[in-house]
Formats: structure tokens, sequence, C-alpha cells
């Protein structure tokens, strides 16, 4: 059998997709002019998962939002509770860094009563909570549908003729009827909006982390129809937000389905923090950012402060957390370091400093000698390098079970050099 190989003069690194020097591409024929955006929850549905943040450490993470957005508007808004002191004074603490964005939000439920905290905080757009399954309306509120829809566009109402933009969050709705209570509500609220003269934002919340970011799949779990069906009754892409949950594991392809399907914005937190599994990741949602939109003005090295932020806050990073977790971009595999000594792209998504991040390794039973040279600075096949490599399996081989620090494998080294030759 005959097998022709297309040889190449030089490797194809694909450099269209790969650039050395960006996040890797998502072509998908979108135009930068779609303005996609990221929103912050972090100090509403992050923090509610966790103990309360203090002001300074609140503060901190604002900073973060702050100076990945880099005067871009990308990260466009940050949601924030009013019903305690602790949040009325993180509000005004925000608005004391005289940040334009992200611009701060409120969050209310669906209780004319809540309008009035709106009113005092003087924010320009609340989100509404408004629950959208039967599993919500019949059972937890003790609705029909038709009053349900009728309270939440008797609210939006009330929040629009009191000056504020309203945003609706329709909870649970990839487990409600698009046909029998979604749509028809989405439908009052566009002809609300057109009444007074003011877009209506839909939130589509995927409460329990249901949803599948795949066409193929039924409504109303498919993110991609769920999106395309309101877009056809007639919610603009500007207007159509996307607020996911990690239950089942797919909330950050979730979140990339519902702005390939025409959501401008999608809702996330950082370090992806949140009731139960947390919430959409906004260091992942950045970074596919910078993959669609190359142009979008993300500055996502100052993701590199993230980890310590988030601690600081009491939220710490797992270290095998993508992007930020202190493993991400750190290897103890010899033949992967081996590939990093040669050409660290050989084993690297992008590259870290991209993220504010380093390449990193750690040494043990699996290292050889490529984790020592790596940690010396050294050739693998350096006598020392081969010396310390064989002391470092020995040890591992006697019972050792924890990394090895390159101080240690300094010592080794120095060691090995102060004994005399035989």
């Amino acid at each position: 059998m005959s097998i022709k190989i297309n040889e190449s003069t030089a490797p194809n690194r694909f450099r269209d997709v790969y650039p050395q020097d960006a996040a890797p591409r998502v072509s998908v024929g979108r135009q930068s002019g779609d303005r996609l955006r990221i929103t912050d929850t972090t100090f509403r549905d992050g923090q509610q998962a966790g103990e309360p943040f203090a002001l300074d450490a609140a503060l901190a993470l604002h900073a973060v939002l702050v100076a990945l957005d880099a005067g871009s508007g990308r990260i466009a808004q940050t949601e924030l509770f009013l019903y305690g002191e602790r949040d009325r004074a993180l509000l005004e603490a925000i608005r004391e860094t005289g940040a334009r964005w992200p611009e701060p939000t409120a969050w209310i439920r669906a209780d004319p009563r809540d309008l009035a905290l709106v009113r005092t905080a003087g924010v320009a757009e609340t989100g509404i909570l408004c629950s959208a399954s039967d599993h919500h309306i019949y059972g937890k509120l003790g609705w029909t549908r038709s009053e349900a829809l009728n309270r939440y566009v008797e609210l939006v109402r009330a929040v629009i003729d009191a000056g504020v933009r309203p945003r609706v969050h329709l909870e649970d709705v990839t487990r409600a009827d698009l046909d029998g209570f979604v749509l028809p509500l989405a439908s009052a609220l566009a002809e609300l909006g057109r009444d007074r003269g003011i877009s209506v934002k839909l939130r589509l919340c995927d409460t329990l982390g249901l949803g599948l970011p795949w066409r193929e799949a039924p409504l109303p779990r498919s993110v991609p129809r769920l999106a395309e069906a309101l877009a056809a009754a007639g919610v603009a892409a500007a207007d159509l937000e996307w607020h996911g949950h990690d239950d089942l594991g797919k909330v950050h392809a979730n979140a990339a389905a519902a702005w390939l399907a025409g959501c401008a914005a999608v809702n996330g937190t950082l370090g992806g923090i949140g009731e139960r599994t947390g919430n959409e990741p906004i260091e992942l949602a950045a970074v596919e950012l910078a993959g669609i939109d190359p142009g979008c003005g993300l500055d996502l090295a100052a993701l590199g402060g993230l980890p310590a932020a988030l601690a600081a806050a009491g939220a710490p990073v797992a270290a095998r957390r993508p992007v930020i977790g202190a493993d991400a971009f750190l290897t103890r595999a010899g033949v992967h370091i081996d590939g990093l000594l040669k050409d660290p792209e050989i084993y690297l998504p992008f590259d870290p400093g991209l993220v504010g991040r380093t390449t990193d390794v750690a040494l043990n039973d699996r290292s050889g000698a490529a984790g020592v040279a790596w940690v010396l600075g050294r050739d693998k096949r350096d006598p020392v390098v081969l010396a310390v490599a064989g002391r470092i399996a020995d040890a591992y081989a006697g019972g050792r079970t924890a990394d090895m620090s390159p101080g240690e494998v300094r010592g080794l080294a120095q060691d090995i050099a102060s004994v005399p030759a035989m």
C-alpha cells in the first residue's frame, strides 16, 4: 500500500488560529462591531455562595475587573444586592473609584417593594428575578402562568416609569415552556418597551446548569436554539444575555454557545464562584472573547492578580483551575518538560504571559532528567543532571510522595558537585 504525505518545507503551526502573542482564535465570522460583552455577578450570585466579602477584598476584586476591562467597556456591568448595609457600602465604594466600567447595577426580586431600594440607590439599571419554569411559577410562587406574566410586566413597567433600565432574569429557563410562557412574556415585554421607548433586556438563566451547547439538543435545553428562538421573536442581540451554572460541567461551553448563537452578553463571576458548582468564570470568558474578537481591548494580563484577590476574599483558587490555578501552566511529566525545554509552545495552549502567568515545572518521580535540567538550566545529558535525577528517583523509590522543590534540587546538585571524583 502506498500512502502519500504532503511534505512541507516548514512546520505548519496554524498561526491564523494559534498566534504566538494572543489568545487562540475562534473564527466564527463575527465582526468586532457586534460588541460582545461580559457582565459580572461576583458581588451578587458569586458572593451569596460563600461568606460575605470584606469591603477591601471586594474592592480588590473590582479592581481586577476594571484592569481587565482596560477602558474597553467589554466588562460592561457588575451587579450588586441592595438589601444590606454591606451591599450599599460596596456600591458607594465602587462609585468612589471613578471607574466607568463595569457599570454598577442592582438586582431585585419580583416584588414591587424592592423598587424603593433601587430608587434610593440611584442606579441606572436593575435586574428583576422573573422565574420562568413551572417548577417555580406553580411550585415556589403558587401562581398561574397568567398571574406570573401580569406581575412581571407590571413590575417592569414600574421600573421603567421610575427611570431605571430593566433587565429581566428568566430564572430556570432551561426547564421552562418556551411557547407556552417564555415567548409570550418576551413579546409582552417587547411591546411594553416599544410603548415606553426603551429596550427590555432578557437574561437567560440556566439556574441548574442543565443547558446543552448543541443545536441538536431539544428545547428547552439547547442553548443555541433558545437564543435563536428569542431572536426570531424579535429580541435584539444587544438585549440578550446568558447566565449559566456549572452543575453538569458545561458552563463555559454553554456561555460560548450563547455568544455564537446571538446573545451579546455573557454573565459570570471571577473564579467561577457561585451557587453550588458556580457560574461562568469571567477569566475563561475573557480569553474566549479575545479569541472571538482580537480587537476587543481587554487586558488579559490583569488576570495575573486574580488568584491573590480571590484568596483574600475567602475564595481560594483550586490548583488545577484553568487559566488562574497554580498548576494551570505547570507540568510534572518528564516527557512534557523535555518538550518545554525544546520549545515552550509544544506543551502550552498559549503564552502564559498573556494572562499574567509564567511557565513552571514541579519535580517528582515522573520528571526525570528533563525536570532537573529545567531547574538547573543545564543540558539533560549533563553528568550532574543525571546524578541528581538518580538521587531523586531513589528518594521516591524509598517512599517519598511530595513534590521536590527547586531549592532541594539545587541543594542536591551542590552536594554532588562538591564530592571529589574517584
